[in-house]
């Protein structure tokens, strides 16, 4: 039986055909089954979507420097107060997702929707006397997700 007979009488039958194409392919390493090392990067890329998901737009508590809040004339900033920082809610950019989190892709930003201002106490020692002041610091109510502007537009 000559090489083209067998390879007439292997490709008679469809089946067989695709059972040795894909052995070939496999041993080829073009396609293959899965294996422990594809399963693991699998795992840590459903883990990064799933990392992303948790990052929601919402007021995250952070940490802001009083002196950010004081006006120019403010009597507070020509003395050394304390506390020097305060904990308030805000809308991070960078704590925050807003996009494809299966694709990984940004398609807008962290935006406050409604602000208003919390009232903090600093103190300050001027003349042996311990002095209390009010100090007033933007806290963000809301966020929302506001996509980017398109550039070329």
């Amino acid at each position: 039986m000559s090489t083209y007979q067998g390879y007439q009488r292997v490709t008679s039958d469809p089946m067989l055909a695709v059972l040795i194409l894909m052995a070939m392919l496999c041993l080829s390493g073009v396609y293959c089954a899965p294996n422990n090392k594809h399963l693991e990067k699998r795992t840590i890329l459903v883990q990064q979507k799933m990392d992303l998901d948790t990052l929601k737009c919402e007021p995250k508590l952070t940490v802001v420097p009083l002196e950010e809040a004081l006006e120019f004339h403010d009597a507070l900033a020509d003395h050394d107060f304390f506390p020097k920082v305060v904990a308030v809610h805000r809308c991070i950019e960078s704590c925050s997702f807003c996009g494809n989190s299966a694709m990984g892709m940004p398609v807008g930003k962290c935006m406050s929707l409604e602000k208003e201002k919390r009232p903090f106490l600093a103190s300050y020692i001027k003349d042996s006397q311990r002095i209390f002041q009010e100090v007033l610091v933007e806290e963000h109510k809301a966020c929302a997700c506001l996509h980017k502007e398109n550039p070329q537009s």
